[in-house]
């Protein structure tokens, strides 16, 4: 198998290596521009395996790179491929003694290709061989994995419109892959995760309901891809939930722990422990407004959170789960997404995640504060503007923009849904259109005395008509690209997929604030734009 080529040139790999002598506190970069949704495992001896999706590549192939603690760059880098040509929605990387073992979904346009591939190397990462490579499930697009329980790989499936799935195959298959799978959750689903307790797999989701729910479900007993051999369905929170990142679970000899962002003014981040039967009462440990997070529990037992906090990737940790340490930055100043966290027994480890440039990394060494400041002028943002207002799923484009000084930009990009017109906190607002905030109208229209006299169609006709003059245009968050910005014209470089995932077909809006390093922050500026559903071939 040839070394990776997700770099660019041997001098590019070259490059990044000079220019990261030691880790420290410098960001090491890991990968060049289009590579993303980064994962991380350390192994006993404190080398960190790192794997993403590299877009650009064709066919597309889940990059993998070793990080030795203490500094250099990248080695050992491999292009991990299959059959089909497209990466699913992200790669992800497991450890054991000696082992090392990558798996990634894949899709294209031949059925009997797409699925779960699994990778092994039995040095320690320094070869994948042909041989050690498999399809083991023919699901192509977990959203997590988690490796086990015993030498498996159980994945979650993030299924909007028909529920999280469930799936567990062997680590390594010689013969026919895996094709049993367990929707486990009731409804509509978004953000999933998977961990194990105890042995047995814990699912938790977002449920698309009003308002949004935090769910999950234990496997029981017999097989893991049957829906009938997981405990019933159970909330943890309905109390704000987004469904633009997360949850994260983190399992080890300490317990499995969930972490957990509530939407708000500001968003905030909760840990809880499962007890078995539920989950202990919520601990916050982020009070800011913050996009991708991750917890990863190390094999002597310790938490590590980490969290983008705009213009920081923020740290955390903890031995129980309700003490932590101070909150630091362990990098700053750059643009940050689809983070990762992992770390050996001695507690030392890295962060991960994708930035313009790339896939970087850094050790969780806490940087000097930053001193305070007198400034208290709003940047100025003008010149808003996208080169491309008609995009195809998965095309990108650029937003160009002035700003008056420096800071962090945050582009926030949302879709179209349809709304209604309720009143929410005292206001009347535009919300995302559900079932239940449907029904719940109707039935309050119902109750009126002008709808409560008729019958028949006349009552339907009329209750359909107050309906209608309800009816807005809500638009609901996909995720958020960070980006350190200079004083003048600027340039963020949209790849065409957000969290990981490429926008689907439907009408869309970005909105760009920008923060300065006072905290002050700017008017929000909005442009539309629109994602076209792709036309058949032989069709005009």
């Amino acid at each position: 198998m040839g070394r990776l080529r997700l770099l660019g040139t041997a001098s590019l790999f070259a490059c990044l290596i000079v220019a990261a002598p030691a880790l420290g506190a410098t960001p090491v970069q890991m990968s060049g521009a289009g590579a993303a949704v980064p994962d991380i495992a350390v192994d006993a001896g404190g080398t960190a395996h790192i794997v993403w999706v590299d877009g650009v590549a064709d066919p597309e192939v889940a990059g993998y790179c070793q990080l030795v603690r203490g500094g250099g760059g990248p080695s050992n880098c491999e292009a991990l491929s299959g059959s089909a040509p497209f990466v699913g929605t992200r790669a992800h990387v497991f450890t054991r003694p000696n082992e090392v073992i990558v798996a990634h979904g894949r899709f294209g346009p031949n059925v009997s290709e797409n699925g779960l591939w699994s990778d092994r190397s039995v040095d320690n990462g320094l070869t994948f061989p042909p041989a050690n490579r498999s399809r083991i499930a023919d699901r192509a697009d977990p959203a997590e994995a988690v490796y086990g329980p015993g030498d498996t790989i159980t994945t979650i499936t993030e299924f909007t419109t028909g529920g999280a799935i469930v799936q567990n195959a062997p680590a390594f298959n010689a013969g026919v892959p895996e094709t049993d799978e367990a929707v486990v959750a009731s409804t509509n689903s978004e953000e999933a995760a998977i961990g194990l307790h105890e042995g047995r797999p814990v699912a938790v989701y977002d449920l698309q309901v009003n308002p949004g729910r935090l769910a999950w479900r234990m496997h029981s007993s017999g097989d893991i891809n049957v829906a009938a051999n997981w405990g019933a369905e159970q909330t943890i929170t309905s109390d704000g939930i987004t469904t633009a990142f997360g949850p994260s679970l983190a399992g080890g000899s300490n317990g499995l722990f969930l972490f957990w962002q509530q939407t708000g003014s500001p968003d905030t981040g909760w840990v809880s422990k499962f007890t078995g039967s539920g989950w202990s009462p919520p601990v916050q440990i982020v009070g800011e407004g913050f996009g991708s997070y991750d917890l990863h529990q190390d094999p002597a037992g310790r938490l590590h959170a980490i969290w983008d906090a705009g213009s920081a990737i923020r740290y955390r940790s903890s031995d129980d789960g309700v003490n932590w340490s101070p909150a630091v930055d362990i990098a700053r100043g750059g643009s940050y997404g689809g983070v990762r966290v992992a770390a050996a027994a001695d507690h030392q480890g890295f962060a991960v995640w994708d930035s313009p440039n790339g896939v970087m990394a850094v050790p969780l060494e806490a940087l000097p504060a930053q001193g305070g400041g007198s400034d208290t002028t709003r940047p100025v943002v003008s010149g808003f503007g996208i080169g491309d207002r008609t995009l195809l799923p998965g095309q990108g484009t650029v937003f160009t923009f002035n700003s008056s000084e420096a800071g962090t930009a945050t582009l926030t990009i949302e879709r179209r849904v349809p709304g209604l017109r309720l009143r929410q906190r005292g206001r009347t607002r535009c919300l995302q259109q559900t079932r239940r905030r449907l029904r719940n109208l109707r039935r309050s229209l119902a109750r009126q005395p002008a709808v409560r006299r008729l019958r028949g169609r006349a009552r339907s006709r009329r209750l359909a008509g107050l309906i209608r003059r309800r009816r807005c245009r809500a638009f609901r968050r996909i995720g958020r690209i960070t980006q350190v910005v200079t004083p003048g014209r600027n340039t963020i470089v949209f790849s065409g997929r957000v969290a990981g995932r490429r926008l689907r077909p439907g009408r869309y809006r970005a909105r760009l604030v920008i923060r300065d390093a006072a905290g002050n922050v700017s008017r929000t500026e909005t442009v539309l734009f629109q994602v076209l559903r792709p036309r058949r071939a032989g069709r005009r």
